[in-house]
């Protein structure tokens, strides 16, 4: 367990070729939909390993600038290698494959393409990007190139063959925030402990500084 919550987010890039060879491989078994949920799924995966490993940096930039407890080790509170994994991986098995099995579900396939189009969105483009006074931010690239286009091919499918009602994106749309803010944050912050025996280690807080213009000053287990 040690060494899976050091490199949950390595381990993620593997799970993430197995979905896209998954993909390949029942391509002809799966419908338009079935495949954009599982691409999104991968997408996910590879998302998680923009965050926290190349180039990472997510894991000072909400310890230190997002959610700064100046009470509390940057290193640790709020996020620490444990909550992370956890509350990530299980956000995606409770929400993301559902869709992959119930495609003619809508409101359900649509939960994780608004929350990937217009929640990563306004988190990688916008906050995320102003906190650090910089343009790129450690899973935007994901964002940008897999999460936003496979949303429009997915709405756009959707719209063509009238699959969805005003009502599916209202309840897709609201779907999206509870499991965030109802299950997502909370399971975080539900795990989140001051003297967290998890704490991030020093390259992994590291990855920050090279890409915020602005480093803050850092000293492992604070930050000012």
């Amino acid at each position: 367990m040690r060494f899976l919550r050091r490199h949950w987010y390595d381990v993620s890039v593997g799970i993430a070729l197995a979905i896209f060879a998954c993909l390949a491989l029942f391509w002809d078994k799966l419908s338009i939909l079935q495949r954009l949920s599982l691409a999104n799924l991968g997408v996910l995966f590879l998302h998680f390993f923009e965050e926290f490993g190349f180039p990472g940096g997510f894991s000072k930039l909400a310890n230190a600038v997002l959610y700064p407890s100046p009470d509390a080790p940057a290193d640790r509170y709020p996020l620490n290698q444990n909550s992370v994994m956890i509350g990530n991986w299980v956000f995606a098995i409770l929400f993301y494959i559902p869709p992959i099995f119930f495609p003619n579900l809508i409101w359900l396939g649509l939960m994780p393409i608004l929350f990937g189009a217009i929640g990563q969105s306004l988190s990688h483009l916008v906050v995320n990007n102003i906190a650090m006074r910089t343009w790129y931010n450690g899973g935007l690239a994901t964002t940008v190139f897999g999460h936003i286009p496979i949303a429009f091919l997915y709405i756009g499918y959707v719209q063509r063959h009238g699959l969805a009602t005003a009502w599916d994106y209202v309840i897709g749309m609201a779907y999206a925030v509870i499991a965030y803010a109802l299950f997502f944050r909370r399971l975080m912050f539900a795990l989140a402990d001051k003297n967290s025996p998890y704490p991030f280690d020093e390259v992994e807080m590291a990855r920050f500084d090279r890409l915020n213009r602005k480093p803050l000053k850092y000293s492992f287990g604070a930050a000012t």
